[in-house]
């Protein structure tokens, strides 16, 4: 499991490489399509295909990063 908190939002890595997000999400961070904020951790489920599972997360004050065993980043 992975933990990483920006300014106003945190994203969770379970185990099996499942994400998920709250906090503020004015500017899209949390993942979800769209600028709605989150107040309990809700699964990012339109994430695309991956080659591997998540296992690097950080957060900034408007911005996600995730990176794959394989190397894949997305923001």
């Amino acid at each position: 499991m992975a933990v990483a908190a920006g300014q106003r939002h945190t994203v969770i890595v379970c185990e099996d490489g499942s994400v998920f997000a709250c906090g503020y999400g004015e500017y899209g961070q949390l993942g979800t399509g769209d600028t709605t904020d989150m107040y309990v951790p809700t699964r990012v489920a339109g994430l695309p295909p991956l080659s591997g599972p998540v296992r690097q997360i950080a957060a900034s004050g408007w911005n996600t990063g995730i990176v794959t065993d394989a190397g894949d980043l997305l923001m």
